[in-house]
C-alpha cells in the first residue's frame, strides 16, 4: 500500500469495490490458480472449495490488518466483516473443524483489538 495507490487512498466505496473484485476473482479462477503454493493433492477434492473459502477469509483478515496500519478503520471493518462471514460459512459446512474454529476465535481477538478505531468510524 502506498499513499497514491488505490489501496492506499482508502474510502468506504473503494474498499467495497476492492472486495467485490476480490470476490469475483475468487469465484472465477480455479483453486490451484488462486493459491498455487498449497499442496492441493493432500486435500480431498470434495473439501477443496471449503479450504478456498477459508483461505480467502484469511486473505481478507490480512487486508484488514493492512487497512488498520494505514489508518483506514472503515475499510478494515469491511475486510474484517467479510472475513468473519466467510469463516462462519466455513463453520456451517464443517462445524467440527478446529482450524476454522481457531481462525474465527483469532478474528474475535483482532476485532476486539481494533474495535476502538472501528467504533470511531461508526460515530
Amino acid at each position: 500500500m502506498s499513499p497514491d495507490s488505490l489501496s492506499g487512498n482508502s474510502t468506504d466505496q473503494k474498499a467495497k469495490s476492492h472486495f467485490d473484485v476480490f470476490r469475483r476473482f475468487a469465484d472465477t479462477f480455479a483453486y490451484d490458480e488462486l493459491f498455487p503454493d498449497i499442496a492441493w493433492h493432500r486435500i480431498a477434492p470434495h473439501r477443496r472449495q471449503l479450504y478456498v473459502k477459508c483461505l480467502t477469509a484469511v486473505t481478507c483478515l490480512a487486508i484488514g490488518q493492512s487497512y488498520v496500519k494505514s489508518n483506514s478503520p472503515a475499510c478494515a471493518k469491511i475486510a474484517f466483516d467479510r472475513a468473519c462471514s466467510d469463516l462462519e460459512d466455513c463453520l456451517k459446512m464443517d462445524p467440527d473443524n478446529r482450524l476454522f474454529q481457531q481462525l474465527l476465535q483469532e478474528f474475535g481477538l483482532l476485532h476486539t483489538e481494533y474495535a476502538p478505531a472501528m467504533q470511531q468510524v461508526a460515530k
